[in-house]
C-alpha cells in the first residue's frame, strides 16, 4: 500500500533564486528530513516593476522542492494586491494541499481568511516584524489593525524568528511558537572548507539598507588602516556608501555577488560585524548574517538589540557606539585566543541549535499536531 505523502504549499515573498535564506531552507528541510511533498509559490513578477526581492542573486538548487514561477504582463499597481491575494487562494484551490506556510506579510491576508473558512491549516510564519519594515503610512495601518489581528486569530499556529515577535504575537493566537533563523547542514560545511584562509579583513553581506548604521561602520574602520572592510549587496543606502567610502583605501563597495561565494568570503574574515541601528524595527531581528558568522566560527561584534543580547551572549562582543565598536575590534585583534574562544562557541551553538534539521524538527511537531 501506498502512502500519500502530506502536501504542504508554502507561499513566500521572494523568488526561489534570491539569496537563500529561512524560505528556501524551511520547504527543502522539511521535504529533506521528514518526506513532505514541498510547492513552493513564488510572489508574482509583474511587468516593470524592479524591486531586490524578485531579482536572482543565486542558484538555489533543489531536489527536493517543486517550483511554480509566476510572471504578469501587468504592471504593478494597488489592485495587483487583491490580484496576487487572489491568484494565492487559486494556488491552493489548483494543489489541494494539507498545510499552507506563509512568510508573506502582503499577499497572506485573503489566502489566510480563505483557509479558515474552508477549513485549511494555515501556518504564518513571522519573519520580521513588517510594520516597523513598511514606509508607507497606509500599509502600516493595514498591517496594525487589520493583517495582525486577523491573521493572527484565523492562523493555525504563528512561528516567529525572535522572543520580541513571539511576544508581539501571543495576544492573538494560543499556538505562538519561536523558532529562530539558521543554516543547513550542507551549507555549514561549505562556511567550514580547509581551503578558505582567514585574512585581516572583515565582510559585510546583504541588503543595503537603513536599518543598518553604515555611517558608524564607515568611521570606525576609517580608524584600522590595516583592517579591510567589504560591503557586498545593493539597496537603497549603495549610492549614500559609495559617497562615503570613495576616498577610504581600506572600505571597498563591491556590488551585489552570487550566493555560492558568501562562505569563502565569510570564512576570510577575522570577525563578524552586525551593525543593526538599535531601534523598534531590530528588536525583533533575528539576523541571517549571524547565522553566516556562526558557521564560519567567528566572534560577532554586534549591537546589543534585544534578540543578539538574548541569543548571542557568549559568542558575541557587543557595541553600541563608535568608541565601544573601536574598543571591540582592538580586543579581537590583539587577543587570538578571544578570537578561537568564541569563535568555537559560535559552532556549537550553530551545530545544535541554529541549524535547519533542528528548525525543520521544531516545524515538524507543529505539522503533527496538526495532523493528528
Amino acid at each position: 500500500m501506498i502512502t500519500k505523502k502530506t502536501k504542504i504549499l508554502f507561499l513566500s515573498s521572494v523568488i526561489w533564486n534570491f539569496y537563500k535564506a529561512r524560505p528556501q531552507e524551511l520547504p527543502t528541510s522539511l521535504s529533506k528530513y521528514f518526506d513532505y511533498e514541498c510547492i513552493y509559490i513564488e510572489p508574482i513578477v509583474y511587468k516593470d516593476f524592479k524591486t531586490i526581492r524578485l531579482k536572482n542573486l543565486s542558484k538555489n538548487k533543489t531536489d527536493y522542492v517543486k517550483i511554480i514561477k509566476r510572471k504578469s504582463n501587468l504592471k504593478k499597481g494597488s489592485v495587483l494586491f487583491i490580484y496576487e491575494n487572489l491568484n494565492n487562494i487559486y494556488q491552493i484551490i489548483k494543489n489541494k494541499p494539507d498545510i499552507i506556510i506563509s512568510n508573506d506579510h502582503l499577499m497572506s491576508f485573503l489566502p489566510c481568511v480563505y483557509c479558515k473558512i474552508i477549513g485549511k491549516k494555515f501556518i504564518f510564519d513571522h519573519i520580521d516584524n513588517w510594520v516597523q519594515v513598511e514606509k508607507n503610512k497606509l500599509l502600516k495601518f493595514y498591517l496594525k489593525n487589520i493583517f495582525y489581528p486577523i491573521v493572527g486569530k484565523f492562523s493555525f499556529a504563528i512561528t516567529n524568528t525572535s522572543h520580541y515577535l513571539k511576544e508581539l504575537m501571543k495576544k492573538y493566537n494560543k499556538r505562538n511558537y519561536l523558532i529562530p533563523n539558521g543554516k543547513s547542514l550542507k551549507d555549514i560545511k561549505r562556511f567550514r572548507n580547509p581551503n578558505f584562509h582567514q585574512q585581516k579583513k572583515a565582510v559585510f553581506i546583504g541588503s543595503l539598507r537603513d536599518w543598518y548604521d553604515f555611517d558608524l561602520l564607515v568611521n570606525v574602520f576609517k580608524k584600522f588602516p590595516k583592517i579591510k572592510l567589504e560591503i557586498y549587496g545593493t539597496g537603497k543606502m549603495y549610492n549614500h556608501i559609495k559617497e562615503k567610502v570613495k576616498t577610504i583605501k581600506n572600505i571597498k563597495l563591491m556590488g551585489s555577488i552570487n550566493g555560492a561565494m558568501v562562505p569563502r568570503l565569510t570564512a576570510e574574515s577575522l570577525f563578524g560585524i552586525l551593525p543593526l541601528k538599535n531601534n523598534n524595527l531590530n528588536k525583533g531581528t533575528c539576523p541571517i548574517k549571524l547565522s553566516d558568522y556562526w558557521a564560519a566560527g567567528k566572534v560577532v561584534i554586534a549591537t546589543p538589540t534585544c534578540e543578539l543580547l538574548k541569543i548571542g551572549k557568549n559568542c558575541c562582543l557587543f557595541a553600541g557606539t563608535k568608541d565601544e565598536w573601536i574598543k571591540q575590534i582592538k580586543k579581537i585583534v590583539e587577543n587570538k585566543n578571544l578570537r578561537q574562544r568564541m569563535g568555537k562557541l559560535s559552532s556549537e551553538k550553530i551545530d545544535k541549535i541554529y541549524n535547519y534539521k533542528a528548525i525543520s524538527t521544531k516545524f515538524n511537531k507543529i505539522i503533527k499536531s496538526i495532523l493528528k
